[in-house]
């Protein structure tokens, strides 16, 4: 899967992110520990009421049928 940009293909992957404490959004945002866990609540409480109000869902992986939905 990918995005035609001209004549280059953007490929599309899954990437893992993640990090054993908030060192690298300390490094590359510039936030403390505890701005990022007051970002990390206020987030999943907002997914949580977008998905109540129908406006997100789970990605099955299945992108062709996720589209015709």
């Amino acid at each position: 899967m990918g995005i035609l940009c001209g004549d280059q293909i953007i490929a599309l992957r899954p990437v893992r992110v993640f990090s054993e404490d908030f060192a690298y959004a300390k490094r590359e945002y510039g936030v403390t520990e505890a701005e990022l866990e007051a970002f990390a609540q206020r987030t999943d409480r907002e997914i949580t009421k977008d998905r109540k109000a129908g406006k997100v869902r789970r990605f099955t992986g299945k992108l062709d049928a996720s589209l015709r939905d």
